[in-house]
């Protein structure tokens, strides 16, 4: 079990006992104060890790793909896939040959998988949610140990690999890095797990992150201290579009994301009318009894009809679905095709 995987596994317990974040995400309070000799901790364990890993278990591969990483340097999600599905399509527009690598989080098989571009499949207990919305844009590889997929045959086919997370994994160099930040949670109380939001020391960052994108922007809003920490190349914005219409009336709305309330709020500013909000834990495992008590609520209250992510949606199997509403987003980064172009000529 490698460190980053210790850490979602420490995020997925500090969700649980404390039932919400949302402290997180407020001034530094009695909760955040009790838990900053455990933060304190954590972060020289991570310190010691971190650089245990770079001078003794780093590893010069021999690829030609150049590496894309996309990550977090906070909890609580920030549409990192939905980020490597956008330069994904900006890949695919300049007609490069790519391929993404992620860990499956939430799924139960162990094995090493792919899934080929436009496959369809609902088995996200096999693959994981994430994997399968990847493979809508390209193929898919679902590694638990990323440095086994470079070292692949496999990865010899791709003249770039984006990864879907990674960036704490400093086994091997990536040419690429961006860290992602929502740009109304930004770190939040600015305290490192489980005292805030913030994985790890940024200082072990500075001047390793290539771009810096905010996301779900309305405001173009940054943050100042963070940059200055940080110091990446440039600094983009994406904002979010949904692609589908949904039809007028009320709807329950039900998510399992690390912040839900990202989601019923964006709902609710495209006017979209929730008179009754759901949340489960981030990567949760739904059970048919979970969809039919959903389905049985909306009968109770005679909604137009109940409506989930993208992410969520694929773990609802077939005979559910016509009960269900996907909304369906994209994100557009601002000016990032014009970067990514000079890139990849």
């Amino acid at each position: 079990m490698d460190f980053y995987f210790l850490l979602y596994i420490i995020s997925q317990i500090v969700y649980k006992i404390l039932k919400t974040p949302e402290f997180f995400y407020k001034n530094i309070g009695t909760i955040s104060i009790a838990l900053m000799p455990l933060s304190i901790l954590y972060s020289l364990i991570y310190i010691i890790l971190y650089y245990y890993k770079r001078f003794f278990c780093s590893k010069t591969l021999d690829i030609n793909a150049k590496i894309i990483c996309v990550g977090n340097l906070t909890l609580g999600g920030s549409g990192k896939t939905e980020i490597c599905l956008s330069i994904g399509r900006i890949l695919n527009d300049a007609g490069c040959k790519f391929c993404y690598l992620t860990k499956g989080y939430g799924r139960k098989s162990i094995d090493n998988l792919s899934i080929a571009k436009g496959f369809l499949t609902d088995d996200y207990e096999k693959y994981g949610d994430e994997p399968i919305l990847l493979a809508e844009v390209a193929d898919t590889y679902i590694f638990r140990d990323r440095i086994e997929f470079l070292l692949s045959n496999e990865a010899k086919n791709y003249d770039y690999i984006i990864m879907d997370d990674g960036l704490h994994d400093n086994r091997f160099k990536k040419d690429i890095t961006i860290a992602l930040f929502d740009e109304k949670y930004l770190d939040g109380n600015g305290q490192i797990v489980p005292s805030g939001p913030k994985r790890c020391p940024y200082f072990l960052y500075s001047k390793k992150i290539d771009y810096i994108i905010y996301t779900n922007s309305f405001y173009n809003k940054r943050s100042a201290s963070i940059e200055s920490i940080l110091q990446p190349k440039s600094v983009f914005f994406s904002k979010i579009l949904h692609k589908n219409k949904i039809a007028n009336g009320d709807y329950i709305a039900f998510s399992g994301l690390g912040i839900n309330e990202k989601f019923f709020s964006y709902l609710e500013k495209n006017n979209i009318k929730i008179v009754k909000k759901i949340s489960f834990a981030d990567h949760f495992a739904y059970k048919e009894s979970d969809f039919e008590k959903l389905i049985d609520i909306q009968k109770t209250m005679k909604c137009q009809g109940i409506i989930t992510t993208s992410k969520d949606f694929v773990k609802i199997s077939e005979k559910f679905r016509k009960y269900f509403v996907e909304f369906k987003i994209f994100h557009v980064i601002e000016s990032f095709d014009i970067e990514v172009k000079k890139i990849i000529s």
